[in-house]
């Protein structure tokens, strides 16, 4: 609550400064008078661009939030914090200097830029004027938050908790049964539909099957010759019966 109040305090000050008085340190057009549908003024992109690099330098000190003084330990350890304030500001830079009317910002000098980081590394140095002040002094700032203690609760407000807890507990339980029923319906829905497509292959085979061998069977009919039974005595030369002239049949 501290570290919240204070750089509130700091953020607010310097915004509202720059909004009133901001166009008359940096000798610059106001945009508080400017036309609904102007082009992007210096004194808008100025107040923007401060804003953010407040935001990022806070990051920084948001790292150590129980009075550390030095913010900056073992800040290299983590590369995925470091690649995400440096993408931060390297984007800020594109947006200012190029984003335009889409980004409602119009490009600012070297002077413009100095001054905003200098306004923005002045979070560093307002984090440590913040974590010299000892939070034992601060004890509205402790007691905020904080809920009235078992005492202060009546027994009719506890006796609503039990049945509000009681409540939420069935309805836990409810969802539960119908997280469950709703799996169980899922997991009957996918065994038969495996069941079937099992019973689809093995119907497919058998009917596979089935055609190779028809079509093996043509295929022996077909190649397997018709011969003509000779009897016994027709091999001998005797003449078979209705055939008197004793002729041999071809």
């Amino acid at each position: 609550m501290k570290n919240i109040l204070g750089h509130a305090v700091y953020q607010l000050t310097i915004i509202f400064t720059l909004l009133f008085v901001g166009e008359l340190f940096f000798d610059i057009d106001s945009g508080r008078n400017a036309p609904l549908h102007s082009p992007p003024s210096e004194h808008y992109t100025i107040i923007f661009n401060t804003f953010v690099l407040m935001q990022l330098f806070n990051e920084i000190n948001a790292r150590k939030i129980h009075g550390e003084r030095n913010v900056f330990d073992s800040i290299f350890r983590n590369p995925i914090f470091c690649s995400i304030v440096l993408g931060t500001f390297v984007m800020q830079i594109v947006i200012v200097q190029w984003g335009g009317k889409p980004f409602s910002c119009a490009p600012l000098n070297v002077e413009q830029w100095l001054w905003c980081l200098f306004v923005g590394v002045g979070e560093l140095l307002w984090g440590q004027l913040i974590s010299s002040i000892p939070t034992s002094h601060l004890k509205c700032l402790k007691e905020a938050g904080h809920g009235p203690g078992q005492d202060e609760i009546s027994d009719d407000e506890l006796a609503d908790d039990e049945d509000e807890i009681d409540h939420a507990e069935r309805e836990l339980r409810r969802g539960q049964i119908l997280w469950f029923r709703g799996m169980n319906r899922i997991q009957t829905q996918m065994e038969v539909v495996s069941t079937f497509k099992r019973s689809g292959s093995f119907q497919g085979a058998v009917r596979r099957r089935s055609s190779v061998l028809s079509q093996l069977h043509e295929v022996t009919n077909i190649s397997t010759p018709t011969h003509v039974v000779v009897s016994a005595g027709n091999a001998t030369g005797t003449p078979a019966a209705g055939n008197p002239g004793g002729e041999s049949v071809p």
